[in-house]
Order: structure tokens, then sequence, then C-alpha cells
């Protein structure tokens, strides 16, 4: 069994980094970190957020997002991260039931290994995909020639990850550390549903496959 497993919001804390950046490139930011990361759970979009609360002209908030791509994976930002509560004793856990692979829709591979080491979670993965810019999780699976299954899993924090395991045919497993809050990922009807990683794989060792 292949467990494909995001990194963002799922193993690591990016909290800091996301609401620094956001700070750095809105200089009229009145939002702190609770307020901001809520309406990103929501979710609400960059585009929307500096539209409704801070006027910003589309040519403005386009601008924005381009400063954002370029600055949001640089190593002073990245040093923010902190892997969640549990995040090592999960992977140990996961890995005793299938092939652990790391799936993330990062921008730079240097930069996601990199991290991976400095945090001690690059040892629990048999594969690194890092999909880079414009391409798809789902892609980044079928361009590796990994073969997929409906008894692989797909762990992530975003409906992205819920979509991904249902282009690849595997199961939805989704949880709540990360972008996206319960009534959002609810909707989306994954496979399961779980507070964290930690709670997934207890779940998954008590019974053998997601409940």
């Amino acid at each position: 069994m292949n467990i494909f497993v995001d990194l963002d919001g799922t193993l690591l804390d990016c909290r800091q980094r996301l609401h620094r950046l956001f700070g750095t490139l809105v200089p009229r930011n009145d939002l702190d970190e609770k307020a901001y990361w809520t309406l990103k759970r929501i979710p609400q979009s960059h585009d929307e957020i500096l539209a409704s609360r801070f006027g910003y002209s589309e040519d403005r908030v386009e601008r924005f997002k381009g400063e954002w791509l370029e600055r949001i994976e640089s190593p002073e930002l990245l040093a923010l991260d902190r892997p969640l509560a549990g995040s090592p004793a999960a992977l140990e856990t996961l890995g005793r039931h299938g092939t652990l692979i790391l799936l993330t829709s990062r921008q730079s591979e240097g930069g996601a290994l990199a991290q991976l080491r400095r945090t001690g979670l690059h040892g629990y993965f048999e594969q690194i995909l890092v999909t880079g810019r414009g391409r798809s999780k789902a892609a980044a699976v079928r361009d590796r020639g990994i073969p997929v299954d409906s008894n692989d899993i797909v762990v992530g924090d975003t409906g992205d990850d819920i979509a991904t395991a249902r282009d690849l045919g595997a199961r939805a497993i989704s949880v709540l550390s990360g972008f996206r809050c319960e009534a959002y990922l609810t909707r989306l009807d994954p496979d399961g549903l779980y507070p964290d990683l930690r709670q997934f794989a207890s779940a998954l060792d008590r019974t053998g496959g997601p409940a």
C-alpha cells in the first residue's frame, strides 16, 4: 500500500511563515496570526482578503501574488516552520502499514528536501515528489510512474488533496491541522477525516484501514 503524505499543514506547522510574509507584503496589515489563519481556513483566498479588507485593485493583487510566489519558499521563511506535534511518531506508525511517499505542491525541490532534513522527517519516506509550478499532484505521481490503486491513500489538509486521491483512484484522508476547516472539508466528502496525522495513524494502527 502506498501512503502519499502532504507536507504543509499535514506534517509542518507553516502558520508563522505565511503570516510573516503576508505582513511584509501588506504594510497596512491589521490581521494577527490567528485572524489571518481563520480566514485562510474558511477558506478565503488572498484575492478575497486583499480586495475586501484592504481595497486592493486587481493589478495590485496580481503583484502581491507574484511577490508571494517568489518569496514564500525563501530559506529565511522556511526556517520558521516546525513539525506538527506527533508528526515523526505518526510517520513511523504509518510506515509499518505501507510505503510512505511525500507528495507536496512546493515549487522548489531543493528547499523541500533541505527542510525535511532539518526537521528530521526525510528518512521516513521512500520517495519525495515535489510538483513544482504548474503541475498537479496527480501528474507528479504519474510522471514518476508509481502505480496507484484503491488500496492506496492520499493524506492531506486541503480540497486539492481530496481531488488528487479521486483522480488517482486512491482513498482520500483529510486532516484538520492545516489550511482548511472541518466544515469545508466535510462538504468534499473524504473517506476519512481526522484532527491530525497522529490521530489517523492511530486509527490505521487499530483497524488496518481508514475508518
